[in-house]
C-alpha cells in the first residue's frame, strides 16, 4: 500500500540478520500423548526473544528430550514459528525480507510471518534440538501495533509425523511473559538481564 501523500509505501524491506546469544536449555517433564495421538517428546525453550514495534530477535531454539526418548530425537524436525499480528492498526503490517533469516524459509502476509527450518537433533539432554536464530526488521514506517498485539508460537514436527515439539516458551530472564506461551509483545528485555 502507497501513501498518496509522501508515494512512498508502507510496506518497507526487512532487514535479515541473524544473532545469537546464550540460551537456556531447560528439561521438560514426562512426555504426554498429544490430542493428535502424536508423542510430545519436548518443548521450545527460547531465551532471548525481543519484540518491539519493528523487530523480533530469537535466539537458536533448544529443547531437552526427556528419559526414554533418545530413538525419536534422533530424527530430523521441522519446525514453524509463526508471528502473528492480532491488533487493529491498518497502517501496522508485515513486510517481504531480501535478507531472510538464514536457515528459514519464509511467508509473509500483512498479519502473519511463517517460517520453516529442519534440523537433525544431535541428541539428548544438551539443546538436542538446535533451531537457527531469527532476526526480522519489519514496519520501518513506525506505526504502533498496540499492545499485546504480537505473538510468537512454534511446534516441531519429525520427519516420520509422529514426534512434536511443542509449545515454544518463554525462558528469558526478567521477561513479562517468563514461562508462558505464546511469546507475546511488543515488548523489550533490557540488556545483560
Amino acid at each position: 500500500m502507497t501513501d498518496p501523500k509522501s508515494g512512498v509505501s508502507r510496506r518497507t524491506v526487512l532487514k535479515g540478520a541473524a544473532w545469537s546469544v546464550p540460551v537456556v536449555a531447560v528439561t521438560t517433564a514426562v512426555p504426554a500423548q498429544a490430542a493428535s495421538g502424536d508423542v510430545n517428546v519436548g518443548q521450545f525453550n527460547e531465551s532471548s526473544a525481543n519484540i518491539t514495534n519493528q523487530t523480533v530477535s530469537m535466539s537458536g531454539m533448544y529443547v531437552d528430550c526427556t528419559d526414554g526418548q533418545t530413538s525419536p530425537m534422533q530424527q530430523p524436525y521441522t519446525a514453524t514459528v509463526t508471528i502473528s499480528y492480532t491488533g487493529s492498526n491498518p497502517d501496522f503490517t508485515f513486510v517481504p525480507t531480501v535478507n531472510q533469516s538464514p536457515g528459514w524459509a519464509m511467508t509473509v502476509t500483512d498479519d502473519q510471518i511463517v517460517l520453516t527450518a529442519t534440523q537433525t537433533p544431535n541428541g539428548c539432554g544438551e539443546g538436542s534440538a538446535q533451531f537457527p536464530p531469527i532476526a526480522l526488521s519489519f514496519n520501518q514506517s513506525q506505526a504502533d501495533p498496540g499492545p499485546d498485539s504480537i505473538s510468537i508460537q512454534g511446534v516441531a514436527v519429525s520427519e516420520d509425523g509422529q514426534y512434536v515439539i511443542s509449545p515454544l516458551v518463554d525462558q528469558t530472564p526478567c521477561s513479562p511473559t517468563f514461562g508462558q506461551s505464546p511469546i507475546v509483545g511488543p515488548r523489550e528485555i533490557p540488556p545483560n538481564c
